[in-house]
């Protein structure tokens, strides 16, 4: 599997654990849909890890969006006091890490291409 592949693993557990201490409110509302987009991510992070070169780049250009999807969700949620300052950053860090990865995925795949009769 990729690397990303296991940034993202260990970032839902993170988030996945910090659904225990918080309000049930919290938890079934906007926490729920961190986890669903971080889930999203997981899910698209394998497939693109499991796909040919050629149908890469339309699932990591996905990963991008919900990567930046999933920052203001835990920025949103960090603002409503939800999750706190401490967390806040170590999510924060982890999806920077993330975002960067699938950047230099996305430049790596588009700067050299394929050689010809070669399957990827």
């Amino acid at each position: 599997m990729a690397p990303i592949v296991h940034c993202v693993e260990k970032l839902y557990q993170e988030l996945y654990l910090i659904g225990e201490k918080i309000s049930k409110r919290n938890k079934l509302g906007l926490h729920k849909n961190i986890e669903d987009v971080c889930r999203e991510i997981l899910i698209l992070s394998i497939r693109a890890s499991l796909t040919s070169r050629y149908k890469k780049l339309p699932v990591i250009d996905e990963i991008r969006v919900q990567t930046e999807t999933l920052k203001y969700l835990v920025r949103i949620s960090k603002e409503l006091s939800i999750i706190s300052p401490k967390q806040y950053i170590g999510f924060e860090a982890k999806l920077i890490e993330i975002s960067k990865m699938a950047t230099n995925w996305q430049k790596y795949i588009t700067n050299n291409p394929p050689k010809s009769g070669g399957l990827l």
